[in-house]
């Protein structure tokens, strides 16, 4: 029994031992990993080297035997960089243990280099966004001349853009940058995180209500409903709730497409997404464009030109009945008012205020649908004044029609047209049509205006979403080749472009806006996409066109691609394309 004792109480003693230094090792670890955590893996200047962090433990830095002064480490600015070798002597409870770290001095000519790549990761860093719920184009650094290239993880990067997958849920993802300057690469790798779809910031969401459900089903009669809107904070505008409107279908080949238009008549002046109240809006459908963006992207230039009146570009979803109808663009309506095209109307007077159309729809219909003229077998649709109107004479219509008249008469026999147009006007809306390459120059929706005593304007831009390599019907639909001033599209154009002085003025103008708003609607195709990222998603959800749709409409070219992205890039690239040729062509003019 007491050799027994013995025994257990030898055995206590020794575990004790043990159990005290194996504590006081692991004080020695934690201590040491900390320390390592906080240096760095290379030094351009003098280096303090961090102190103990509990005052029962004790650190001594040495390098080769020779113990480092005040903990300090000096920076001898080596001509190559030199790897120095750090001894670290950690005592707790009376326990002293060695480690060892590599640490690279860095040459002056590196440290140049350090100081250049930490400018271009820090701005790399600074412009990858919390979180990605769009495409995003790749960090680029323009202050450094780098080269810098990208892999990712998770999704795909097209033409320096990272391409959205539309994860269920938040997905981490690894961006690498690849950066080569003055012929050293190095890489580091960011943190992405991709949102699940359903945290993707929404578009405001149009809501409209029949009485009693009623279809939406003609083009000259309208159906009643109430409106509301929500603008998911995308929009700081007046509320809409249950607002009494008129509603029914509009336009003419895009009426009969499977997402249809629709013109708006409000019961009262409503601000809708703009700064002034009219009745009448518009949503247009866009089907036709599958990269939603042509009509927007087309105001946008004329917008950035500063023409007089710019239709309203805002991308919208839209609910009939409870039903999802697709992503729309809420536009106005193209009249006479204040706030649009700013002319006098209501007066009796001859010299008064006129919008006209030139519009070869008017044959689609039995004479005497639209009060019309012809000028050499032109038809003009005569939209102000209104022939309803009490103050409305023919004598008014025999004016505009023998001005027209004459302008074309001046044009064909190049006389001098200076006191009948205003000439900025026709060379704004000429540059945002031909870059368009817009199918309706030659057809309708192509607007001229004149106020009273004024000379004649042309705007607003109008329709777009048959343009810019859309239309598998028309033979010349590729982005080179004049389009508008062609004898057998638009004469009064053809007939311009054959002046000196009128290509003089074009190339001025031109060379004018170039770098801004011609060149900035590459761009900005894309921030409007973006923008509307999960619209765009339900709209192609609800309508399965792209690659798909095989109609009248539909373009070869764009047929064959089976992405949205593709399309946004088949627009870009014609755009570019289009763009260069008109430079070239424009810039040749003497």
């Amino acid at each position: 029994m007491k050799q027994w004792l013995v025994f257990l109480v030898a055995t206590l003693a020794l575990l004790l031992v043990g159990c005290e230094v194996e504590t006081a090792w692991s004080a020695h670890e934690e201590e040491f990993n900390r320390i390592r955590e906080l240096l760095p893996q290379q030094y351009s200047t003098n280096l303090s080297l961090p102190e103990s962090s509990r005052e029962d433990v004790f650190v001594v830095y040495s390098i080769d035997g020779v113990m480092v002064e005040d903990n300090r480490l000096l920076y001898t600015n080596p001509d190559v960089d030199t790897t120095i070798e750090l001894t670290l002597s950690i005592t707790h409870a009376n326990q002293v243990r060695q480690y060892t770290i590599d640490i690279i001095e860095v040459s002056e000519a590196n440290r140049d280099l350090n100081v250049v790549f930490d400018i271009i990761f820090d701005t790399i860093d600074a412009k990858i966004p919390s979180r990605v719920t769009a495409n995003l184009a790749v960090p680029q650094v323009y202050s450094v001349d780098a080269d810098i290239d990208y892999l990712i993880d998770c999704t795909d990067i097209v033409r320096n853009r990272i391409v959205y997958t539309f994860p269920d849920q938040n997905e981490t993802c690894s961006l690498t940058a690849i950066v080569t300057y003055d012929g050293v690469t190095r890489m580091q790798v960011f943190t992405v995180t991709m949102s699940g779809i359903s945290s993707l910031p929404q578009i405001p969401t149009v809501y409209i209500t029949t009485e009693n459900n009623d279809d939406i089903w003609s083009k000259d009669i309208y159906t009643k409903a109430t409106m509301s809107v929500d603008y998911h904070g995308m929009y700081d505008g007046d509320a809409i709730t249950n607002a009494g409107i008129q509603i029914r279908l509009r336009g003419n080949s895009t009426m009969f497409m499977p997402k249809r238009p629709y013109k708006i008549k409000f019961d009262e002046k409503t601000a809708f997404f703009a700064d002034y109240k009219e009745y009448d809006w518009t949503l247009l459908s866009n089907h036709a464009d599958q990269s939603l963006v042509r009509n927007a992207s087309a105001f946008w230039m004329a917008d950035q030109l500063g023409m007089a009146f710019v239709p309203n570009y805002t991308f919208v979803d839209v609910y009939i009945n409870d039903e999802y109808q697709g992503n729309y663009l809420v536009s106005d309506h193209v009249e006479v008012t204040n706030d649009r095209v700013d002319i006098e109307e209501h007066s009796a007077n001859i010299d008064t205020g006129y919008l006209i159309e030139y519009d070869y729809k008017i044959f689609d219909y039995p004479e005497g649908t639209y009060n019309s003229f012809l000028v050499d077998n032109i038809p003009f649709s005569l939209k102000s004044p209104d022939w309803d109107e009490d103050v409305y004479s023919n004598a008014q219509k025999t004016y505009i029609d023998n001005y027209m008249t004459n302008l074309l008469d001046t044009l064909q026999n190049q006389e001098d047209y200076s006191d009948l147009i205003d000439e900025a006007s026709f060379i704004d809306w000429f540059i945002v049509n031909e870059i368009f390459k817009n199918v309706d120059v030659g057809y309708s929706s192509v607007y001229y205006y004149k106020d009273a005593g004024e000379k004649l304007k042309m705007g607003p831009v109008w329709d777009f979403d048959l343009s810019s390599g859309v239309p598998g019907y028309l033979h010349e639909r590729g982005p080179t080749g004049w389009y508008t001033p062609n004898w057998n599209k638009n004469r009064f154009f053809h007939y311009l472009m054959q002046y000196p002085e009128f290509q003089s003025a074009l190339k001025e103008r031109w060379n004018e806006v170039k770098d801004t708003a011609i060149d900035g609607v590459l761009d900005q195709i894309f921030v409007f996409a973006d923008h509307m990222t999960y619209s765009r998603h339900k709209n192609f959800l609800l309508y399965s066109v792209i690659g798909n749709e095989d109609e009248w409409w539909t373009a070869p070219e764009i047929l064959a691609i089976d992405t949205y992205d593709g399309q946004l890039w088949f627009l870009y690239d014609y755009l570019e394309t289009r763009i260069a040729w008109l430079d070239t062509e424009i810039n040749n003019f003497d």
